[in-house]
């Protein structure tokens, strides 16, 4: 029988055992790294392009949150002495010079109101709420639904340079991970704007077809309102002037009556806004009946002086001085309060309070 030499020898079983599941191991993890994966990667995550490129719109495409034209609503209360316009005139906005309170009060209010917005008028020179109401209207049109302007997607950003991947897992990976990012970083940013593009065309489309519509329904409600407004104010019986005012109440009961209509209505309304139209001469100083009044709920107080020429000249500046002692008793932060004159006033107003 011959023997066999030691460099024939098998090796024990046992030792393939171990070594083969190793090997193995080491071959799964070697493709692994360089097909890159889904998951981190020794810190760098592959990526997934989003949305999938295509030239094409959507059919459900969908634009930002809807924002309202002139979401917030408003509350406009009119205080007006027709008796206090002297010799000058109040300038509307096309030009034309009006000397007639009453109806300068009528021509502003459908240049001022805007969609569900509510005006409230009182006449001074009455002691009694129902005899100084003039009226009390809403615009109950609601405004388009308008959607925010689109903007582009954000520029992708490229992973950041890395040094030459060592030999091994870890950089194959590494590797191979910034590749699929830069090969899908250009296909996902054409696909982007090519969305980007269908919603400038959607939005485009929707505003175009909704402001040809909106145009008409402004238009016929500011007919609405100029005709209701005209009608009231001509119906509304006109103080006697001073007389009036002397026994039967000034300004300070104008602001008791705006009062009651601010504290019922306002809390309705995202802004109030008070404006004054008279000449604050008064003939009780400092609230001498002890009306109830507060101002609080206003946000800004508009008084025009029509019988200034000036609104600085010493005799207004008087009297500005006076009411800018009683306001803040009365709940009007003076920051709020403007003064103006007949001078462009519509325009001023306007500029301030917008349609």
């Amino acid at each position: 029988m011959r023997s066999l030499g030691s460099r024939h020898r098998r090796p024990p079983r046992k030792l393939i055992a171990l070594i083969v599941p190793f090997i193995g191991s080491f071959l799964f993890l070697f493709l692994l790294g360089s097909c890159g994966g889904n998951g981190p990667i020794n810190g760098v995550a592959t990526w997934t392009p989003r949305p999938s490129a295509t030239a094409t719109c959507p059919s459900n495409i969908q634009l930002s949150t809807p924002d309202g034209y002139r979401t917030t609503s408003r509350m406009i209360v009119i205080l007006y002495d027709p008796w206090s316009i002297g010799d000058q005139s109040l300038e509307m906005e096309n030009g034309d010079k009006i000397t007639d309170i009453p109806l300068f009060v009528s021509r502003i209010i459908p240049d001022l109101m805007g969609s569900s917005d509510l005006v409230s008028v009182f006449q001074l020179g009455y002691d009694s709420f129902n005899d100084a109401r003039v009226l009390r209207l809403n615009s109950y049109i609601t405004p388009p639904e308008l959607y925010a302007v689109p903007s582009p997607f954000a520029t992708l950003t490229p992973l950041p340079p890395t040094t030459t991947p060592e030999i091994g897992y870890g950089g194959v990976a590494t590797k191979k991970a910034i590749q699929v990012h830069n090969t899908a970083k250009p296909a996902t940013e054409t696909a982007n704007n090519a969305i980007y593009n269908c919603q400038k065309d959607l939005w485009n489309n929707i505003i175009a077809a909704t402001a040809t519509a909106w145009e008409q329904i402004d238009s016929n409600e500011v007919n609405r309102i100029g005709t209701a407004v005209a009608g009231d104010i001509k119906n509304a019986e006109v103080s006697r002037g001073r007389t009036d005012e002397l026994y039967n109440g000034g300004l300070y009961w104008g602001l008791s009556f705006a009062t009651q209509d601010l504290e019922t209505y306002c809390g309705n309304y995202a802004d109030c806004i008070l404006i004054i139209i008279d000449d604050l001469h008064t003939w009780g100083k400092h609230n001498p009946d002890n009306l109830y009044i507060n101002l609080n709920y206003v946000s800004k107080v508009y008084v025009i002086m029509p019988d200034c020429r000036d609104i600085n000249q010493p005799d207004c500046a008087q009297l500005q001085t006076y009411w800018d002692s009683e306001f803040p008793g009365l709940g009007v932060n003076l920051d709020e309060r403007v003064y103006l004159n007949g001078e462009r006033v519509e325009i001023n107003l306007i500029q301030a309070i917008g349609r």
